[in-house]
């Protein structure tokens, strides 16, 4: 069994949590060592997915005054709320890296397996392309990133007009009640691959068409507790071994370069 840091954050901005799920793909990169991250967000914020327009966001009115960043992987625009938020960075040296649609699945099995033990039944969504493969179009290199990027991201199938991502369904998304609670995406770096995604807890008031697993089967996770459980199953279904990790300075000085030069701009966030 190889082992991989574990990092759980405090909630923080939607620029900073970009930042350092970047940051620790280059990280992952040089060193060669496989990240875990669990974290959350505040103030509530409204991602959007690499290729969407700025424009669409005044098409959600509810969410429409929350603060806002662009994701580097694609796919539809997400409330980050009340929700549970992972990123799981692989060197290329790891099998699971190589077998990118096998860690789609494997990740949101133990979801499954960390919801069944709170007695809630989910299942996944059909079976077609993961996330995050390369579509047609939906290739790219953007330099401020410094990555070669699969941005096809969460909602590739036949709903992927919709604005909000957890309005789309794609192969693999975790489904409750015939409501899509889970999904993820992937970009693969030059030597690494990055997987986040986001687990929805609770209803948000910015989302109110989006029911959590809480509003369907009346049951509250607590975002600490629920995530120990994850680590749990993550670990056997990945047959990794989690290490807390203390974030370096290096880190965090690079993670804060990397929120200046292009997280916090208009011209990456409105840049479409």
């Amino acid at each position: 069994m190889s082992w991989a840091e574990l990092y759980i954050d405090p909630p923080a901005r939607g620029s900073w949590n970009m930042a350092v799920d970047q940051a620790l793909l280059e990280h992952c990169e040089g060193s060669g060592r496989a990240t875990l991250r669990l974290y959350q967000w505040s103030p509530a914020t409204l991602s959007l997915g690499y290729f969407q327009r700025y424009a669409e966001r005044q098409t959600h009115l509810p969410s429409s005054g929350l603060d806002l960043v662009r994701r580097a992987t694609g796919g539809g625009a997400i409330v980050h709320d009340r929700e549970l938020t992972y990123s799981l960075c692989l060197p290329s040296v790891e099998r699971w890296s190589r077998a990118n649609r096998e860690l789609y699945d494997a990740v949101h099995r133990a979801i499954l397996s960390a919801l069944a033990e709170e007695g809630i039944a989910a299942t996944l969504y059909g079976a077609g392309p993961v996330p995050g493969e390369p579509v047609a179009g939906k290739s790219a290199v953007d330099p401020r990133i410094g990555q070669t990027s699969e941005l096809a991201g969460c909602g590739a199938g036949s709903t992927a007009a919709r604005f909000l991502c957890f309005e789309r369904r794609s192969a693999g998304d975790v489904i409750l009640d015939g409501y899509k609670i889970g999904g993820s995406a992937q970009r693969r770096g030059k030597q690494a691959l990055l997987q986040h995604g986001s687990i929805l807890l609770r209803k948000s008031d910015f989302a109110p068409e989006l029911p959590g697993i809480e509003d369907l089967s009346g049951k509250p996770l607590d975002p600490h507790c629920f995530g120990e459980k994850l680590l749990v199953h993550l670990q056997r279904e990945l047959d990794l071994q989690f290490r807390p990790s203390a974030f370096s300075a290096l880190l965090a000085a690079r993670a804060g370069e990397v929120e200046q030069a292009t997280f916090t701009t208009n011209g990456w966030n409105r840049n479409r």
